[in-house]
């Protein structure tokens, strides 16, 4: 029990840390860097939730008829992957903010609001959202279902995916500190996707601290 209290505390911990893990990865140090520690400690978290959880039930008593077959391995398999997720939940979301605080100290970085980014594809993504693909930088984000629909020219089910053939941009704040680049935000609200203008190459944001 003592165990899967450390689970759940770990769990809302690491909701806790993505209320703060708003902006996107450094452009410039991709994410994935990150990739194989936190594999690492998801393992070793999965690896000794199960032998504690196996040691914990594998001397249940056989009654209720329940736990006589399944019940034991049921509750080692669910802590398992549960350990493994919350694990990964929290060493993603804590190593995304230390970087951030490395790369992007608040006296050395400025932001450009609504700068315009080429969108090269949108795809929709379950629980009702979607994900554009800016042009160049490669970077995915989240947009609002709404701006999907705009994109597509109409309210009804369209195609899984939509390139945008140089017709929609993504207006979103951009930080830059440095050599490092990163967007604010993730996941933008509605009517952040606009028709990209007609006139190219000239500056489209004010710098603001």
């Amino acid at each position: 029990m003592r165990w899967l209290i450390g689970l759940a505390s770990m769990t809302g911990l690491g909701l806790l840390l993505s209320f703060f893990d708003t902006a996107t990865d450094d452009f410039t140090a991709p994410f994935a860097r990150s990739e194989p520690p936190i594999a690492l400690v998801a393992m070793i978290g999965a690896t000794a939730t199960a032998a504690i959880m196996w040691r914990a039930v594998r001397d249940w008593p056989d009654e209720p008829a329940r736990w006589h077959n399944d019940g034991p391995w049921t509750v080692v398999i669910v802590a398992t992957i549960w350990s493994a997720i919350a694990a990964a939940l929290v060493v993603a979301h804590a190593t995304s903010l230390i970087e951030g605080q490395r790369n992007f100290p608040p006296s050395r970085t400025i932001t450009y609001r609504n700068v315009l980014f080429g969108i090269a594809r949108a795809s929709n993504v379950a629980r009702g959202g979607a994900r554009a693909e800016l042009q160049s930088i490669g970077v995915s984000v989240g947009i609002a279902q709404k701006d999907y629909d705009f994109m597509l020219g109409k309210r009804s089910r369209g195609p899984s995916v939509v390139r945008s053939a140089g017709r929609f941009c993504l207006r979103a704040d951009l930080q830059r500190s440095g050599p490092h680049f990163r967007l604010t935000r993730r996941s933008l609200p509605r009517g952040h996707v606009v028709r990209c203008p007609r006139v190219q190459g000239r500056i489209l944001s004010v710098p603001a601290r």
